[in-house]
């Protein structure tokens, strides 16, 4: 195991997993949940959880969409309640209909409200670590606590091809990997130090 100085895990990339608990692009490993498409057909969800401190980690990018998507259906929700509140001429209806759409479009704006407190912790990081040069960038990534290091499986490769091309990222598997076998995942694995304890 070494550790990475090829990738500044502190430079902000809105397109890489992030762990707002450990304010950086940490390395991740995989979590996978049972789940149902929208057939009811079984299918998998893959969750990349921060290998320093295992909370669910998140891309800014992707989940802006996302914010943006559940708005809108928060906001579609209220527009279909009152129109379809009008147009019922039962008042008892009219007013389920109200009350069903209401309570439904306050669910999804929960989740709204949750995803943009996330984006919010990212928008705050992302800002401060673009308004330090590459120099300050550097010693920040190299006084975190948290250092990435060199496994040889397919959660490092994902997280390492977030920065570099395919053809660099093969070159650090032979730099660093040599004839090493690829290492199964750890699940429970917290491996990073404390800089104190360095």
């Amino acid at each position: 195991m070494k550790n990475i100085p090829e990738i500044n895990h502190c430079s902000p990339n809105s397109e890489a997993w992030w762990c707002s608990r450990c304010l950086a692009h940490t390395t991740f490993q995989y979590k996978t949940l049972p789940s149902r498409d929208s057939r009811g057909n079984p299918e998998v969800v893959v969750m990349h959880k921060c290998r320093a401190c295992n909370f669910t980690m998140f891309r800014a990018a992707e989940t802006i969409k996302g914010r943006r998507m559940v708005g809108g259906a928060g906001g579609l929700l209220i527009l279909m309640g009152v129109v379809g509140s009008i147009l019922e001429d039962d008042e008892s209806l009219s007013s389920q209909i109200l009350q069903m759409t209401f309570f439904s479009a306050c669910f999804v704006f929960i989740f709204f409200i949750w995803m943009s407190a996330h984006l919010g912790k990212w928008s705050s990081w992302s800002s401060i670590m673009k308004n330090k040069s590459p120099e300050m960038l550097r010693k920040r990534a190299l006084t975190h606590r948290f250092q990435p290091e060199y496994e040889n499986n397919g959660a490092f490769t994902e997280w390492a091809e977030q920065f570099l091309s395919p053809e660099e990222v093969e070159q650090l598997h032979e730099k660093y990997g040599g004839d090493e076998e690829e290492s199964p995942p750890d699940p429970g694995a917290l491996w990073f130090q404390e800089e104190e304890d360095s």
